[in-house]
């Protein structure tokens, strides 16, 4: 009789989940609206956690990462995209009632009043993170643990910022009830705190330590996917992944983690500027790059022969996330510079019609940081000199962005 009621509740959630507007917490009051103020979205999660649980006997639930103290919170921001959370499982277990449960979390993260109590639930990011850690995975809990962590990463700051924020600030309609205080921080002290500079990991800790492990966890793990070998990622969850890692770097309370990540994830982002849709077995293969620079400037073989075969939305995010890394963080330039047909690479976006209106931006972008510092970018740029002054009389993108 339990086992039916939970089965008619999960439908019911399922049902309602698909609807356009969904919110875990539909209050009338604006001041009900606070996140903090209302314990029932935490607890409808957690409910479906549970029940997640239950659906799963050989799976347990992960208990969040070690704790973050003042102690070690700059090594872990430092170290943020190797810490990756040890997971037991090498094939997790899949039923309906699991891939349900993981439907319910994506299409509740669709509706944007619902990201925030998603994205601050700590336990649901360590078990989505879990799925998408998984050797083996089952692709449906696969996808929706992406699609869910995708939806939800505007709201996941890596230094807990934001978390604290909200905890104190919201609303600003309430004083009385919102005016917490904690070791002596106020309100009022936080709201003056400018937002170019660091909050004090002393206040940020008491209250965002489980939420900054949790994030730490799936930046880490979203690195490892982005790194692997192309002959064993799915195309679609690596777009996912790297849509992720866009929003994330997207954040300016990120800026500090992005300057520290690892060369290697710089180089694995400069492959993606060029994926061929078909494969570079197809018969339909040319490398762009490899084009002459005369069939570059016309307009209809530069549409047939090059970007109709780029895989555009995978370079687009891989580019976002490239310019983030370069700009803030100089030790890797070199290393970008270095990786094969970079600077190619980067002057063929230039002249792309597909995709970002802002792709040619971070393309320049990017370039000007490499050639800012980079010795081994000033020398590989210099040979296509020559090419850009060609490209320069049939584009004026290049001729006011590039030889200006």
């Amino acid at each position: 009789s339990n086992q039916k009621v939970k089965l008619g509740t999960l439908n019911t959630l399922l049902f309602l989940s698909n609807s356009q507007d969904y919110q875990l917490c539909p209050l009338s009051s604006q001041n009900a609206t606070d996140f903090s103020l209302s314990p029932v979205p935490g607890n409808i999660i957690s409910a479906l956690l549970r029940l997640l649980q239950h659906a799963l006997p050989t799976f347990s639930i992960p208990g969040l990462p070690a704790s973050i103290t003042p102690t070690n919170y700059d090594e872990a921001l430092n170290n943020a995209f190797c810490n990756i959370p040890a997971t037991p499982y090498d094939r997790l277990p899949s039923c309906p009632v699991a891939i349900s449960l993981l439907t319910i979390f994506r299409n509740l993260s669709f509706v944007p009043s619902n990201r925030k109590h998603l994205a601050y639930h700590s336990q649901l990011v360590v078990t989505l993170t879990t799925f998408v850690q998984d050797e083996h995975p089952e692709m449906s809990l696969l996808m929706h643990s992406l699609v869910t962590l995708r939806n939800i990463s505007a709201h996941l700051d890596v230094v807990g910022r934001r978390r604290v924020e909200d905890h104190y600030l919201t609303p600003a309609t309430n004083p009385p009830t919102n005016a917490r205080s904690l070791d002596g921080f106020t309100p009022d002290i936080i709201a003056r705190c400018p937002p170019d500079q660091p909050m004090s990991k002393h206040l940020i800790l008491p209250f965002a330590t489980e939420y900054i492990s949790s994030v730490l966890g799936l930046l880490a793990t979203l690195n490892e996917i982005a790194t692997m070998e192309l002959n064993v990622i799915v195309r679609d969850s690596l777009s996912l992944c790297l849509s992720t890692l866009e929003e994330l770097a997207s954040l300016p309370e990120n800026d500090a983690v992005f300057a520290r990540a690892p060369a290697s994830l710089a180089v694995r982002l400069v492959a993606y500027l060029f994926l061929h849709k078909y494969g570079i077995e197809s018969p339909f293969y040319e490398d762009p790059t490899n084009m002459p620079t005369i069939k570059r400037v016309l307009p209809y073989v530069l549409h047939d022969c090059a970007d109709n075969t780029v895989d555009y939305e995978i370079r687009d995010s891989a580019l976002s996330v490239l310019k983030k890394i370069v700009i803030h963080n100089a030790p890797v330039r070199d290393a970008v510079a270095a990786s094969p047909d970079c600077i190619k690479r980067l002057i063929f976006i230039l002249t792309t019609r597909v995709g970002r209106l802002d792709a040619r931006d971070d393309a320049v972008a990017i370039l000007k940081a490499l050639l800012s510092t980079s010795a081994k970018a000033k020398e590989t740029f210099h040979k296509y000199s020559r090419e850009l002054v060609v490209l320069s009389a049939h584009n004026e993108y290049v001729e006011h962005h590039i030889l200006l």
